[in-house]
């Protein structure tokens, strides 16, 4: 039986990545639930990149593409009709790629649903917020994780993990190198969902865990900057 999943995505690179290794996979996207409030607008950035199809915004791809998706008046992932449209669903497992820094709250999780977000870090010891960055300043490297989300901040289970070199213009980072970092690694969760027909998950270590916060535009540039400065 061939596995399916649906995205709850906004008008973002990440999402548009993320599309772009589901439509490789041998997953079927059953659905995408696609956030389109006016602060979601503001931040669409289609600039092209090699990595993945950013030029084409994401709404355009998945109509060119011929791919069911619901469309909200709202950036708002908790909001009553999100829900209403989740519980609609036949797949257990959802794709998260909403608004930067959105949070699920328990109304989500009462859907019954598999939430698989990739985060931008090593976990447990970098848990939050911009934790690539933090990841720069301190240890000189990047990690992406896929794992299956809790209520708890970045707390839930690990599918898989994968360490990759810092890229060759730091200024890429936000809206290029991260969303591609994300995406290899949904890849490969997304490869082990249809060979194995379920998500095969482990618990995080208890040692080592910690919370970084969204990081000062000040410290942002300082890593962006030496990271410049050791490549020239």
């Amino acid at each position: 039986m061939t596995q399916s999943v649906a995205m709850l995505a906004a008008e973002t690179s990440r999402a548009r990545a993320y599309l772009d290794v589901i439509l490789e996979s041998d997953i079927v996207l059953e659905d995408v639930i696609f956030l389109d409030g006016s602060v979601v607008k503001k931040s669409i950035s289609n600039k092209p990149t090699p990595l993945f199809d950013n030029a084409t915004l994401l709404e355009n791809r998945l109509i060119s593409e011929g791919i069911s998706y619901k469309k909200m008046a709202t950036n708002n992932m908790n909001a009553p009709e999100v829900v209403a449209a989740l519980e609609k669903l036949e797949s257990s497992f959802v794709i998260t790629a909403g608004p930067p820094g959105a949070l699920l709250r328990t109304v989500l999780f009462e859907t019954g649903k598999k939430f698989l977000h990739v985060h931008p870090g090593k976990l447990p010891q970098f848990r939050g917020s911009t934790p690539m960055y933090y990841s720069v300043l301190t240890e000189k490297t990047l990690t992406a994780t896929a794992m299956v989300l809790d209520l708890n901040l970045d707390a839930g289970e690990i599918i898989t993990e994968k360490d990759f070199a810092l890229p060759q213009d730091m200024l890429e980072m936000d809206h290029f190198y991260d969303p591609w970092i994300r995406s290899v690694v949904l890849k490969e969760a997304l490869s082990l969902l249809a060979t194995k027909g379920k998500v095969i998950s482990y618990p995080q270590q208890s040692h080592d865990c910690e919370t970084w916060y969204v990081i000062h535009p000040l410290l942002k540039h300082l890593a962006i900057m030496s990271e410049i400065s050791d490549s020239e």
